[in-house]
């Protein structure tokens, strides 16, 4: 798989989320969305009250004792207009503007954040690779409050045999 064919069904990912309004608070759309979408993978899922959801990918064949890598990412933007543009936050899907090179929205926010790291993630969980356990968290009202987060259920076991975070020099076993 080349580079341009994995950004491509990233985009196509980010161009699913785009469609569908999502600001703070008003996420069981694009919950339910991404709920039925990994259903059709073959993931299990689990969908809280809030609407966050939880998303377990088997391991590959072979790779049952590898660790599991869990992948978190918010399902939330911001929404802002420019001034003149008609835009409602709980009804208008974004347009986005692809000229090759950059993704911008026609007059409004864009919704990368996280609506990319959500697409990335769906994307990956469609792929037939070498993996342990996968799992993915994905939460509401980031932008806001954190809310989704703060309701996670932590009894549930989230926890993996190794954390990475982008931007430290060091990992650590938890």
């Amino acid at each position: 798989m080349t580079d341009k064919e994995i950004m491509d069904g990233v985009l196509a990912e980010f161009a699913n989320m785009a469609a569908i309004p999502r600001p703070s608070n008003c996420e069981r759309q694009i919950s339910n969305f991404l709920k039925e979408r990994a259903l059709s993978f073959g993931c299990d899922v689990i969908q809280d009250e809030k609407h966050n959801l939880i998303i377990d990918k088997q391991a590959a064949p072979g790779c049952e004792n590898w660790p599991r890598v869990i992948l978190q990412a918010h399902m939330d933007m911001v929404c802002v207009a420019k001034e003149g543009v008609v835009y409602n936050p709980v009804t208008s899907p974004i347009k986005i503007i692809n000229d090759g090179e950059y993704l911008r929205a026609d007059g409004t926010s864009l919704g990368a954040d996280d609506g990319i790291g959500v697409s990335a993630i769906m994307y990956l969980l469609q792929q037939d690779f070498q993996h342990g356990p996968i799992r993915a968290i994905f939460t509401v009202d980031e932008e806001q409050g954190m809310s989704g987060a703060k309701a996670l259920d932590y009894c549930e076991p989230h926890t993996c045999d190794f954390n990475y975070e982008l931007g430290e020099q060091n990992s650590q076993r938890i």
